[in-house]
């Protein structure tokens, strides 16, 4: 099952509401009334805040607008007299058209929409805004790792064992002077780059970078375990530009020190630490803090 649209939050809250409940009261009563599934109820938006919730919150903020429910303090949630008209007349039929027919609800449409194409409360989605806005950035997020990948795979192969050693430097391995270096040469038996991780080189961390289409199979992980072995290192990166098959994955796991990263785990590490790309814009997400307006 997924997770209710915000709309479908609305008959619940009313319901249970007349007398006063705090959002997380009124959460665990709406979403087992409405069978909302433990799976679906785990799911969390980038935020970190769970996807259901969110859409309650969202969906107690749009009643208000409307005036079915107000705030008597802080975190507490009550019907109002409008609010049980509503549910009496309409009974659990409730949504966006039904709290349009309120002036306090359209003159919050009218100015939402005044600098902004989206309609987006009532439109065919029916996603909060904050769901809109973290859309948004995960649109904008994959558009940049495909323009990422292209990028590097247009590149020689150099300069994507170059990328790898500053992304890995950039993570913080290496970081106390110049022990991050690209190796890449003859007789280097397919070790990409060495990462001392203290002055005299005890600690060190090989890596091989494979700028690769094809998916990287179990025997070249074999190979690189057998480096790894021969040299008496025991620690190990693999990354790729394309993915690592089941059988590599389980020889990966049956060795400690040993990290396989691929494409996708790349381009998430590359934007995570700025490798490769620049922040040309931030901008904030607002909540109110009822703390500040408590007695």
């Amino acid at each position: 099952m997924s997770i209710p649209k915000y709309p479908a939050f609305y008959p619940y809250i009313l319901k249970h509401t007349d007398e006063s409940k705090t959002l997380t009261e009124l959460f665990e009563t709406v979403s087992s009334e409405m069978k909302i599934p433990e799976e679906a109820l785990a799911v969390r938006l980038p935020s970190g805040e769970r996807k259901a919730r969110n859409r309650m919150r969202w969906a107690i903020h749009f009643l208000m607008r409307a005036v079915l429910v107000k705030k008597p303090s802080r975190g507490v949630v009550v019907i109002t007299l409008r609010g049980k008209d509503v549910r009496k007349k309409y009974g659990m039929n409730i949504d966006n058209s039904v709290l349009e027919q309120f002036p306090e609800f359209s003159s919050f449409l009218d100015a939402k929409t005044a600098d902004l194409e989206e309609k987006s409360i009532g439109d065919h989605n029916e996603l909060t805004p904050t769901e809109q806005i973290e859309n948004a950035a995960d649109r904008l997020k994959r558009e940049i790792k495909a323009g990422l990948m292209r990028s590097i795979m247009d590149k020689h192969p150099s300069f994507f064992e170059n990328l790898v050693v500053q992304l890995l430097k950039k993570m913080g391995y290496g970081a106390k002077g110049d022990f991050a270096e690209p190796v890449g040469k003859p007789g280097d038996e397919g070790i990409d780059g060495i990462i001392h991780q203290d002055k005299l080189g005890l600690d060190v961390i090989y890596i091989q970078a494979k700028q690769w289409e094809n998916q990287v199979g179990r025997p070249e992980v074999d190979k690189f375990i057998g480096v790894l072995t021969r040299k008496k290192v025991s620690k190990g990166i693999l990354i790729t530009t394309s993915e690592f098959s089941e059988p590599a994955k389980k020889a990966v796991a049956d060795e400690q020190g040993i990290r396989c990263i691929d494409k996708e785990e790349l381009l998430d590490l590359m934007i995570d630490y700025e490798v490769g790309i620049k922040v040309i814009s931030n901008f904030n997400v607002y909540d109110i803090d009822e703390s500040f307006f408590s007695e």
